[in-house]
C-alpha cells in the first residue's frame, strides 16, 4: 500500500460513484494518518462520505461482520460508522481486483496520543463501553483474521530473520529479534480464558472524540476491520499500549505512562463488563504481550517490507521506518515490564 499513487484516478471515482449514487458530484480529498486503506473524503451534495480501498490482507466478508456489528451498536444507541450499501445492495464493490466500501462520515476528531490522564479515562470508559454494549451479540465472525497472537507473530518474525540474511537491516533487526523471542517466553498463556467480542485495535487514533469537548468525550470507535473474539488481556494490552506511551511509537526513548495506565483501567472498570481472574490479571501483563508482539511485528517488516505504510519524510526506506518502530515498542516493553509491582497495585487497588 505505501507504494501506491495516494491520489484516486478519475477512472477509480467514476467506477465507485457509479455503484454509490451517493456519491455524485462530490469532492474527493486524500485523508492522511492510515497504516493500512487507502482513505479518501467524500463530501458530495447527498452528504459526507469516507471512501475505503481496502488492505488486500482484509477478506471482504469482513464486512459482513463489521455490518453485523455497527447494526448492534446502532440498537443499543451507539454512534458508529455504518457501510453504505451500493445501489443494488451490496457492501463492497470490487475495482480492478481492488476491494472499496463507502461509509458514513462522523464529524469527530483524532488525538495522535494519549495527553492527560482525562484522556486516557475516556478511553477507557468508551472502550468498557464498547465491549459490554457487544457482549449480547449473537454473532459467527466470517473473517477469520487473528489480530493477536504474540507467538504467532514472534514465530514469523524469527522466519523473517533466518531467510533474509541478505537484507541490509539484518544485523541490527536480528539482535533486537533476540531480544524479544526471549522476553516472549516468559507470557503466560491464556488457555482458558473466555473470549469476548471486541475491537481489535483500540489504538487511540481509532477513537473518535467530540470535537471540542473538554473533559475529552468519545464519538465513536473507527476501523472495524478487527473486530471479532479474543481475550481480554491483549485487547486492553492493545489499547494500553498506545494510550500510555506518551512518545510516538517509531520513538526510541518510549516510556510507560503509570498514571494513564490508571486513568484507563479506571475508567474500562467503570463502564465495562464483570471481568473474570484471569482478565483481572490479563490488565497487568497483556500491554508487556502486545508491545513485544508489535515489536516483532516491526521487526519482519523491516526485512520484508511488505506491509505497514512508512513516512518517506522522515526515513529513506520502509524498513529503516519499521526498524525504528520495533525500537520504539521494544522500549515500551521494557518500561512496562520495570513497573509492573506499581501496575499490579493499581489494579488490586481497583478491583481487589
Amino acid at each position: 500500500m505505501s507504494g501506491s499513487d495516494p491520489e484516486p484516478s478519475e477512472a477509480f471515482r467514476r467506477t465507485v460513484e457509479a455503484r454509490h449514487p451517493v456519491l455524485a458530484g462530490g469532492r474527493w480529498q486524500v485523508l492522511a494518518g492510515g497504516l493500512i486503506h487507502r482513505t479518501f473524503r467524500v463530501d458530495a451534495p447527498a452528504g459526507c462520505f469516507v471512501v475505503q480501498e481496502v488492505s488486500p490482507i482484509f477478506d471482504p466478508v469482513v464486512h459482513e461482520d463489521i455490518e453485523a456489528v455497527t447494526a448492534h451498536l446502532t440498537a443499543a444507541g451507539h454512534v458508529t460508522p455504518r457501510l453504505v450499501r451500493t445501489a443494488d445492495g451490496a457492501l463492497w464493490v470490487d475495482v480492478d481486483g481492488r476491494i472499496v466500501r463507502v461509509l458514513t462520515h462522523l464529524d469527530g476528531t483524532v488525538a495522535d496520543r494519549v495527553t492527560s490522564p482525562a484522556l486516557a479515562r475516556a478511553a477507557g470508559e468508551a472502550l468498557g463501553r464498547f465491549h459490554a454494549a457487544l457482549a449480547d451479540l449473537d454473532h459467527t465472525f466470517r473473517s477469520r483474521r487473528i489480530a493477536h497472537d504474540p507467538a504467532r507473530h514472534v514465530a514469523a518474525m524469527l522466519e523473517a530473520v533466518a531467510a533474509r540474511r541478505g537484507h541490509r537491516l539484518h544485523g541490527p533487526v536480528a539482535a533486537l529479534a533476540d531480544e524479544i523471542a526471549a522476553a516472549a517466553r516468559t507470557l503466560p498463556g491464556v488457555a482458558g480464558h473466555p473470549r469476548r467480542i471486541v475491537h481489535g485495535d483500540p489504538k487511540i487514533t481509532n477513537l473518535l472524540l467530540v470535537p471540542g469537548s473538554d473533559p475529552p468525550r468519545p464519538l465513536a470507535w473507527v476501523d472495524l476491520d478487527t473486530c471479532g473474539r479474543q481475550v481480554l488481556a491483549y485487547e486492553i494490552g492493545d489499547a494500553l499500549r498506545s494510550w500510555c506511551n506518551p512518545r510516538a511509537e517509531d520513538d526510541p526513548a518510549a516510556a510507560f505512562d503509570v498514571d494513564a495506565f490508571a486513568a484507563a483501567v479506571e475508567g474500562y472498570v467503570s463502564a465495562g463488563p464483570r471481568l473474570d481472574a484471569s482478565e483481572v490479571a490479563g490488565l497487568v501483563w497483556g500491554v508487556e504481550a502486545i508491545a513485544l508482539e508489535l515489536a516483532a511485528r516491526f521487526c519482519r517488516d523491516a526485512l520484508e517490507e511488505s506491509y505497514f505504510g512508512w513516512d518517506r519524510r522522515r526515513f529513506p526506506a520502509s524498513g529503516e521506518h519499521q526498524l525504528a518502530r520495533a525500537r520504539g515498542q521494544w522500549a515500551l516493553f521494557e518500561s512496562a515490564r520495570a513497573r509492573r509491582r506499581e501496575r499490579e497495585r493499581i489494579v488490586r487497588d481497583l478491583l481487589g
